[in-house]
């Protein structure tokens, strides 16, 4: 009677085990943010702010606005999606911030970055990349 009552156990844990093993399985089929119960509108704000970032490492931030700095700025205005800013037409002006922008253009995708005439840098975005134009070159 005894080994009839381990057997059941056994096969009883042995059951057990396979539901267990597949509801892991399933859920290991389902994606982090399907396993997550949060409000959609959380979800885009979260895609939204991933999507406005800079690709530069620390230091070369640290050195991309010391040059962005280093240029003589004569007016900068806030517009509606975005920002443009005029520098003094001096020698080396334009190389520079032509190079920056190329630099800006690769690492922060999120904006559209331009120089017209030569010394005025357009910078372009749209949601909440005009809100972080907005606080950029003050």
């Amino acid at each position: 009677m005894r080994e009839l009552l381990v057997v059941r156990h056994q096969a009883k844990s042995a059951s057990l085990f396979e539901e267990e093993a597949a509801a892991a399985l399933a859920l290991r089929r389902t994606s982090p943010i399907e396993r997550l119960d949060i409000d959609s509108t959380l979800t885009s704000i979260i895609v939204s702010m991933t999507e406005i970032a800079c690709t530069l490492s620390s230091h070369d931030l640290a050195a991309q606005a010391r040059r962005w700095q280093a240029l003589p700025r004569l007016q900068r205005e806030e517009t509606e999606d975005g920002l443009r800013v005029t520098f003094a037409r001096e020698a080396g002006v334009e190389d520079e911030l032509r190079a920056l922008v190329a630099v800006e253009n690769d690492c922060c995708r999120w904006a559209q970055w331009n120089v017209e005439d030569g010394v005025v840098l357009v910078a372009t975005a749209s949601g909440d990349g005009v809100a972080v134009l907005h606080g950029m070159l003050r």
